[in-house]
């Protein structure tokens, strides 16, 4: 006669309740850490893509001060000529909003010594979709800087 054995429930090959959530628990640490990645690509897309339309309008102003003359950049809007830029001028960027995009040139001296070189910036600010605060006003911590020299 053949004896049988008996079988112990807890030996037969399935999952326990602390293995199964175990194993929920890293699927989901899993899930998250790559939708967190995810994000993170998506926001840096749109910032990078804010820099290329505020890079290309600060070209596109550096590319309107280099056709003016030495005497038309000037330092004060007071006896400057039709068709100047006046220091501390401001334009728009395109398709921002007026209170998210906005560029500024500046005109100064290269030196204290000399009036016969002129130093100029542009800069072009922005505030992503996700920024709060840092006003763009002042627009000197700009990621969008071009500078150029203008002589007589």
């Amino acid at each position: 006669m053949v004896a049988l054995k008996k079988s112990n429930l807890g030996l037969k090959g399935g999952l326990t309740l602390v293995e199964l959530l175990l194993a929920a628990m890293l699927l989901t640490m899993t899930l998250t850490g790559l939708l967190l990645v995810f994000l993170n690509v998506a926001l840096l897309n749109e910032t990078n893509r804010y820099a290329i339309i505020a890079y290309g309008a600060a070209q596109s102003k550096m590319e309107e001060v280099k056709s003016k003359t030495f005497d038309q950049l000037c330092l004060v809007s007071a006896g400057c000529p039709t068709g100047g830029i006046v220091n501390n001028a401001t334009f728009a960027l395109p398709t921002f909003a007026a209170s998210r995009g906005q560029g500024r040139i500046e005109i100064l001296y290269a030196t204290n010594t000399t009036t016969d070189l002129k130093s100029v910036r542009v800069y072009a600010c922005f505030k992503g979709r996700h920024q709060v605060g840092d006003s763009i006003t002042n627009c000197r911590s700009s990621p969008c800087e071009l500078k150029t020299m203008v002589a007589k």
